[in-house]
């Protein structure tokens, strides 16, 4: 690779960092006052017997986060949409380090299961939030739709759980390993 063309590789990356951390960091802080305001939010709704099952939740996401991995590189390799997704994923993103990878994962987890099930969903209810998130998720082009269509059904999961264990540790857990993964994955193959 010639200077300018990682001069330009470093820029893009550089970009892609910066606006993934201002709009996670106030996805985040949206949720914190939309917590303030409701006084009902699970950002900090806790039952002491809850606080001990975290780490029990976190690894139950994370086994849920490796299932759902398997299954999205099952839809990648079987069908045009998904290969149309990776696609738009190495473009957008370009080559990106696992250091990359683990950083927008970790905001993008933390911003949208914090604002959608953690501060949304008391308000709004199951069903409202899981459109939401999926309609967050709208693709550039119509052919991406199974993607948006994906991310309702895994918004509706995560919401489930929420409801069922009262905290957002499976959840963030579970999203943070998909993201993480694939976006390694994909952006991998980009260089």
């Amino acid at each position: 690779m010639d200077d300018e063309t990682a001069s330009e590789t470093d820029g893009r990356r550089e970009r892609v960092l910066r606006s993934a951390a201002l709009f996670y960091a106030g996805l985040t802080i949206l949720a914190l006052v939309i917590g303030v305001i409701a006084d009902n939010s699970l950002l900090w709704r806790r039952r002491p017997e809850q606080l001990l099952d975290v780490a029990f939740q976190f690894g139950l996401g994370l086994g849920l986060g490796a299932a759902i991995i398997l299954a999205s590189s099952l839809l990648t390799r079987a069908s045009n949409w998904g290969k149309s997704f990776e696609a738009m994923v190495q473009e957008l993103f370009g080559p990106l380090a696992w250091s990359d990878c683990f950083f927008l994962a970790l905001l993008s987890s933390l911003g949208e299961e914090l604002f959608f099930r953690g501060a949304l969903q008391p308000l709004l209810g199951l069903y409202p939030t899981s459109l939401l998130f999926a309609l967050a998720h709208w693709p550039r082009s119509r052919e991406l739709l199974p993607w948006t269509i994906m991310a309702g059904m895994l918004g509706l999961g995560f919401g489930y759980w929420t409801e069922a264990s009262g905290q957002l540790a499976a959840p963030i857990a579970a999203h943070f390993l998909v993201n993480f993964v694939n976006l390694r994955l994909i952006t991998k193959k980009a260089s």
